[in-house]
């Protein structure tokens, strides 16, 4: 199984959701073509609900901190490529949608894909 790299937080003038892994992601999915590997395209599948959310609603995925908010970040944080706990989940969430969609997990391996998940459940 090969997974291209999740997308990180990159929006154009206009809103739009940009790539920023230049050839990383293509070069995976030709070698799981070439090799007969299962792939998970998660650069698409993130880049899609990064879309999705637009740029607002991404920056509660990724470290986008203000000052005091984290004591990890006592000044705060401007990050597009480290998650908070939400987007740690939010992305957790779609390779294990795609593993359950490719059999790789049976329906009863995989839970809470459509429900709340405390960010509390998750620290560092």
């Amino acid at each position: 199984m090969l997974l291209t790299s999740v997308e990180r937080r990159k929006f154009d003038a206009a809103g739009t959701a940009r790539p920023t892994h230049g050839a990383y992601p293509d070069a995976v999915r030709s070698l799981a073509r070439a090799e007969g590997v299962p792939l998970i395209d998660v650069q698409a599948s993130s880049i899609a609900l990064w879309q999705r959310l637009g740029p607002e609603g991404t920056k509660g995925c990724f470290n986008w901190l203000d000052p005091g908010e984290s004591p990890n970040y006592p000044d705060g944080k401007q990050d597009n490529t480290h998650f908070q706990p939400h987007g740690a989940i939010e992305v957790a969430r779609l390779v294990a949608r795609e593993l359950k969609a490719k059999g790789v997990l049976a329906p009863s391996d995989v839970r809470r894909l459509d429900e709340a998940i405390p960010d509390s459940w998750i620290t560092w």
